[in-house]
């Protein structure tokens, strides 16, 4: 990922990391993006929206990569993919390794948004390979995203 823009804005969100969970599911999303640049489409530019940090791929979607089992809708949830529409971005994808609550594709799909799950195999992310470092991550993502204030914003 070499011809990424912003390359410094994943350290700029690493320096407010303050737990070990936090840093897994950071360096989660990074491996995942590193896969995404090298198996689908490459990542130009790094961009944070509200409480997503993303990748800008070279069609200029802005794409956001989780780390989580299940996802299910919420305020928090649906307060930043709104944001993300409120961006002027022409453009977004939600990439999960796990699936989403029906509630959650729904309102993904009415936002705009376009939504791929269970992506493992896909952008070539051994989930069998990574689970031990990462399973305090996959595990916690849902508490990561309905945090008061989180790390990402």
């Amino acid at each position: 990922m070499t011809a990424v823009r912003d390359k410094s804005l994943p350290l700029q969100v690493a320096l407010q990391i303050n737990n070990q969970d936090m840093a897994r599911f950071m360096t989660a999303i990074m491996v995942m993006q590193s896969d995404y640049n090298k198996k689908i489409s490459q990542i130009v530019r790094f961009n944070t929206v509200d409480r997503f940090f993303c990748g800008m791929n070279k069609d200029g979607k802005l794409i956001v990569i989780l780390p989580a089992d299940y996802i299910t809708l919420n305020k928090h949830l649906a307060t930043d993919i709104k944001a993300v529409k409120r961006s002027g971005i022409k453009g977004y994808e939600l990439w999960t390794l796990g699936s989403v609550s029906p509630a959650v594709r729904k309102f993904i799909q009415e936002s705009g948004w376009k939504l791929k799950q269970q992506i493992g195999k896909e952008i070539g992310f051994n989930v069998q390979g990574n689970k031990r470092k990462l399973s305090a991550a996959i595990t916690n993502s849902q508490t990561i995203f309905t945090r008061e204030r989180p790390c990402l914003q």
